[in-house]
Parts: structure tokens; sequence; C-alpha cells
């Protein structure tokens, strides 16, 4: 609701992402989740995600700029959450490495921020 009201301001975008990096947080071993799905979940989640912003900077021409620019920015912030864990999950060694084909994903998400 709140990024529905004030779409065009920096702090409800700013607070989804801090709510995705807590997310990805609780999803440790700490939390119970079966080593065997954790990615699955992490990669809904993140998809999840990047399907909203990017839905929603392109069915809210009347935001202009300013919202696909939050939603961009946005899209980076989870990207590189979405990183950090990948890493921690090789050093740390509560999670198996992650799937090659979510890591190649991201890195596909990654050379389209490069090119826009």
């Amino acid at each position: 609701a709140l990024l529905s009201t004030f779409p065009h301001l920096e702090a409800p975008w700013a607070f989804r992402a801090q709510l995705f990096a807590l997310l990805l947080e609780s999803l440790d071993c700490s939390a119970g989740l079966q080593r065997e799905g954790a990615w699955q979940h992490i990669a809904a989640l993140w998809r999840s995600e990047v399907a909203l912003a990017s839905q929603w900077a392109r069915s809210h021409p009347e935001y202009c700029e300013t919202a696909s620019r939050l939603a961009g920015r946005f899209e980076v912030h989870i990207l590189q959450e979405l990183a950090a864990v990948v890493a921690a999950a090789q050093s740390d060694g509560c999670l198996d490495p992650a799937p090659a084909s979510l890591v190649t994903e991201a890195l596909e998400a990654l050379d389209r921020f490069k090119t826009a």
C-alpha cells in the first residue's frame, strides 16, 4: 500500500528492499529452512520482487521517470542482496552453492542494467 501511494518517493522502495534483505537473512540454517529447498525459496522471492518492480514501472506511466528510476534502483539493490547471499553461502557452508541457473539469471539481470 505504501508503494502504491508514494511510488515517486524513494522511501517506500528502500523499505521494500530492506524487507527483502531481512527475508533473505531469515532464510538461513538457524531458521530451520531445509537445505535442499533454500535456493528455490530464495530464487522465487528474488524473481517475484523483480517482477513487481518491472511491472510497476511499466504499468504506471503517470509517474514518469522518477518511479521508473526508483524501481530500477530497487532491482539493483535486491540483486546486490542476492549476490551477498550467494557469496555467504559459499564461505560459511550453511547452504549448498547456488545453482548455476540462478547465478546465470542474476548475471543476465546485471547485464541488462549495464546496457540500460
